[in-house]
């Protein structure tokens, strides 16, 4: 994760310098934004909680957490110089780094500076893990899991993927607000009484329910959901496209509302798989 962020405040840092030679400024700002709230606050804070929890002295994160606030600032401060400086003047200083009094002298972060810190492969193979966090907190939401943290289980059978999500496990359940993360064998039998989501053509998750999710609760509440899509969709069937209304976009609207029926559908029917099985004597080991 330490490697991971620091790559993206270095790729932020050559955005932002290609945006100011360019002089378009939309380009540092997007930069900017993305960095700090999705890359920064969204992924990398949340995973590394734990850690900063659960370690009276953690080595890696503090420090990291120390660049990136430094350096983002200094990268934020021509757009904000005020709100840059007042946040970076209580932030303690950065060992091996000279003291600057004011963030306005304070050296500009070029991407040549940062480069050492970019891993394109690490990027992408991380992006991977970000897919199946997207899945695993929409089969929550699927099944209304708000307070839950179900265990779960991934399978693929590309060796790639198995090595990946294993390098990942905790930060996968941090940031998929999960229990146990394990990996099921390539080839396994899928765990009964588990929600299963693809992944892709090659990965599946798995999410235990059984003991977590009341059927007879459940189901009345994802049939009123259900009919409620299905009114939009046969609403936006019916309807004549407007004159200015996109072609793509109509198409667009009506296949993210067959998806979520589908996906309700596929609930629905796990939650009537539940009802008719006894509880399982044994669950798979994570």
């Amino acid at each position: 994760m330490d490697a991971w962020i620091l790559s993206r405040l270095a790729l932020a840092a050559q955005e932002c310098e290609r945006g100011f030679l360019t002089r378009e400024l939309s380009l540092v700002t997007h930069a900017l934004h993305h960095f700090w709230l999705h890359n920064l606050c969204d992924v990398y804070l949340e995973a590394v909680k734990p850690v900063l929890w659960h370690s009276p002295r953690p080595l890696g994160p503090p420090q990291v957490l120390s660049s990136c606030a430094d350096l983002g600032l200094r990268l934020l401060a021509p757009l904000m110089p005020f709100l840059a400086e007042e946040l970076w003047q209580r932030l303690p200083p950065r060992p091996g780094c000279p003291p600057a009094p004011s963030i306005s002298v304070a050296p500009y972060p070029s991407a040549c500076s940062l480069e050492h810190w970019r891993q394109p492969e690490l990027e992408r193979r991380f992006s991977r893990v970000q897919e199946v966090v997207q899945v695993l907190r929409a089969l929550q939401a699927t099944y209304q899991l708000t307070k839950a943290r179900p265990r779960v289980l991934l399978q693929s059978s590309e060796p790639g993927d198995q090595g990946l999500f294993e390098a990942f496990l905790e930060p996968l359940g941090t940031l998929g607000y999960c229990g146990a993360v394990g990996l099921l064998p390539s080839g396994a039998a899928a765990p009964s009484g588990w929600a299963q989501a693809p992944l892709s053509d090659t990965a599946q998750v798995y999410m235990e329910l059984q003991g977590l999710v009341d059927p007879q609760i459940q189901l009345p509440l994802l049939a009123a959901r259900r009919y409620k899509l299905q009114k939009q969709l046969d609403s936006l069937t019916a309807r004549t496209p407007s004159e200015g209304e996109a072609g793509t976009q109509r198409q667009q609207k009506l296949s993210s509302l067959q998806l979520e029926l589908s996906k309700l559908d596929k609930a629905a029917s796990h939650l009537r798989q539940l009802m008719d099985e006894p509880p399982a004597p044994g669950s798979p080991e994570l």
